[in-house]
Order: C-alpha cells, then structure tokens, then sequence
C-alpha cells in the first residue's frame, strides 16, 4: 500500500526515506546517537553506488562535514565521520567534485591537526586519499590545508603503516601538482 499523506514516518526498508529522517535528527543529536548513525550510514553505502547517489542528493556529505565542526574535540565522530566522508566519496565522482565545497578537505585537515590517534589519522588520510587520488582539483585543495598535517603523519611511524603509506602517496600526488608532473 502507499503512504497516505499522514504518514510521515519512513518505512524500514525505505532507505531514502530514514536517511533523510537521519540527516534531520543528525543536527541536534548528542554524540553518542551521531557516532550511531555515522556508523550506519558506512554500513548502507558500502558498495552501494545507488545509495551513494541518494547520500548526496539528501545532502550526507555537508551534514557529515558539518558534524565534524561541531564536534571537533571528539576523536571517536571524527574517526567515524571520517570513515563516513570515504564510503559516501568512494568511486563517486560527484561526491568526489563536491568534496572542497562541502568543506571536507579543510574539515580532515583540522581533524589531522587536532588529533594524533591511529583511529582518527588512520580514517581521515584514508578519506583524503579517496577524494584526492584522481582529482587534480582536490590535490590542490589538500596542498593548501593538509600539508603539513600529511607531512607530520607520514613521518610518525606510531600511527600505523597504512596512514604512514597513505600520506606519503598524497604528498607524492601533491609535490607531482606542484611541479606540474600530471599536467
């Protein structure tokens, strides 16, 4: 049967529906719901290019960048947020154009600074890596705002070999756009 006009709840298959719901209660939520919620979104996106597409049209992307800001000191949503940034970002492009003006690479930078533990590095180098790796226009963005914090987590060894690798990728794409290598 379909939904009367009365029914506002969403159905619970109807993904759509309960993602927009989601991103609504997203705003005002405490962290211990958003890290919840976070965690599901990854979940629902994870190999899924149709939800992707439904993610960013609802508007996850900006709401998850927007949940980092507010909750910029806990390093449990921004590992989260982070890991969210990647599933929404990964093999798709239209997530990948929109990442600078959603703010996602300033909002993993600051993480990157903010932060030192494994989790969140680990998660947020892996987020810029997805958004950055073919897109000449995020490299330049991650030049300007991650940088140094890319610098610190490729010299720290403490963080995990993966960030370590990844970073040292990102500078590589970075020092080959400076010099105007992939050009």
């Amino acid at each position: 049967p379909d939904r009367s006009e009365d029914d506002v709840e969403p159905r619970p298959g109807d993904f759509e529906g309960n993602l927009a719901l989601g991103l609504d209660l997203l705003r005002d939520a405490e962290s211990g719901v958003c890290g919840t919620f976070l965690d599901t979104l990854s979940t629902q996106l994870h190999n899924r290019p149709d939800r992707k597409r439904a993610a960013m049209e609802k508007g996850a992307l900006s709401a998850v960048v927007a949940l980092m800001k507010r909750n910029a000191a806990d390093e449990k949503i921004q590992a989260q947020a982070a890991r969210a940034i990647r599933h929404v970002c990964f093999q798709n492009q239209l997530a990948i154009a929109a990442a600078h003006a959603a703010g996602a690479i300033g909002t993993l930078g600051a993480a990157l600074d903010l932060h030192v533990t494994p989790e969140v590095r680990g998660e947020v180098v892996w987020a810029l890596t997805v958004i950055c790796a073919d897109s000449e226009q995020n490299i330049k963005w991650a030049s300007r705002l991650c940088f140094d914090a890319l610098e610190r987590v490729k010299g720290d060894l403490s963080t995990g070999a993966r960030p370590s690798a990844m970073a040292t990728f990102l500078l590589e794409k970075i020092a080959e756009w400076r010099t105007g290598g992939n050009r």
